[in-house]
């Protein structure tokens, strides 16, 4: 089998940090996600130890999954992103001429694709320490 990467996503299977609907993207289980054309591709991790950590680094945590997905395609490594995610068109508008300076650093192992199969599930977090921590939260494998 290919190399399992992981998606954080909110509860309803959508991306995570995405309020716009026209990059959002659904991430269900036994479908192929695909990013919206003129994008960096699906932002996902290659361990779940940075996907895990991607979980932390906000003060009050939403509502977290982790899913188990396979990249598909030739996966790229962005030099980095926007902070203000919810203007994605302005970025993906001037991406091609922002210096390195001008953007916010990825997380840790974060891998773009084109498109993704989503296994399932790996995790839950929710608002409790330590589910945060990653002890499971009785979702299947």
């Amino acid at each position: 089998m290919r190399n399992v990467r992981y998606k954080v996503v909110k509860q309803d299977n959508s991306s995570c940090l995405v309020l716009d609907n026209k990059y959002r993207i659904f991430y269900n289980d036994g479908e192929i996600a695909v990013a919206p054309k003129g994008t960096l591709g699906c932002m996902v991790f290659d361990s779940e130890e940075a996907a895990r950590t991607f979980t932390r680094l906000f003060p009050k945590p939403p509502l977290f999954k982790i899913k188990r997905v396979i990249g598909i395609g030739k996966g790229i490594k962005p030099l980095g992103v926007g902070s203000y995610v919810n203007k994605l068109d302005v970025f993906y508008l001037k991406y091609e001429r922002l210096q390195p300076q001008q953007l916010s650093p990825v997380p840790e192992g974060t891998v773009c694709y084109k498109s993704v199969k989503v296994l399932g599930d790996l995790y839950s977090f929710g608002e409790k320490q330590d589910e945060i921590e990653g002890k499971p939260n009785g979702i299947k494998n």
